[in-house]
């Protein structure tokens, strides 16, 4: 399986749970999935966000996916890496506390996508970042949106 056959799952899923999805958008580095969801628009101006969620694919680099989606999250509400299911059967109890312990979720993707760890939600103001970044992103998402 190669990380292009990943993608089309991942996106399904964020697509079932009401997110709307961009690919490739810099974050830390440029991110290869973008889960996120707006509040109810009124008037002209661009609403809030109310949730983003950041995946990063890997096919076998556990320790580069852990790294990439710890980075993420001062970015965003929750932090996913997504690997194929026959990798994450056969990964260690030890893997998986890394991934735990660096409040990163893991998604096992095949034909559906199964949660192995959850992705720990940042606590306060949603978004990490300073407040001009995140007029960008929510300006940057909403031009995604649209396409």
């Amino acid at each position: 399986m190669k990380e292009n056959e990943l993608r089309p799952i991942i996106d399904l899923w964020l697509q079932q749970q009401g997110y709307q999805v961009g690919h490739e958008l810099l974050l830390s580095g440029y991110c290869d999935v973008i889960g996120f969801a707006f509040d109810k628009r009124t008037g002209r101006r661009i609403p809030s966000l109310v949730e983003v969620i950041a995946i990063e694919l890997k096919i076998n680099d556990v320790a580069g996916v852990i790294e990439q989606a710890r980075n993420n999250r001062y970015f965003v509400d929750k932090s996913f890496a997504a690997m194929p299911a026959s990798c994450c059967e056969i990964m260690r109890r030890g893997t998986i506390r890394k991934f735990k312990k660096n409040k990163v979720g893991l998604l096992a993707v095949g034909d559906t996508v199964e949660i192995i760890v959850s992705a720990v939600r940042m606590q306060g103001n949603h978004l990490q970042c300073d407040k001009e970044y995140q007029k960008r992103l929510q300006r940057k998402l909403w031009r995604v949106s649209k396409r």
